[in-house]
């Protein structure tokens, strides 16, 4: 087995990242498309 990386979301505008949320081992909250489309706006 290789290691494995955490489930994330970034959001980048123009190559600089606005926002970058990693969610903690076994949960689905903060890069689910809800949390990420409600920091857009």
């Amino acid at each position: 087995m290789g290691v494995c990386s955490k489930r994330f979301a970034l959001n980048a505008e123009v190559g600089v990242v606005k926002a970058l949320n990693v969610n903690a081992p076994g949960e689905f909250k903060v890069s689910s498309a809800d949390a990420i489309l409600g920091g857009i706006g």
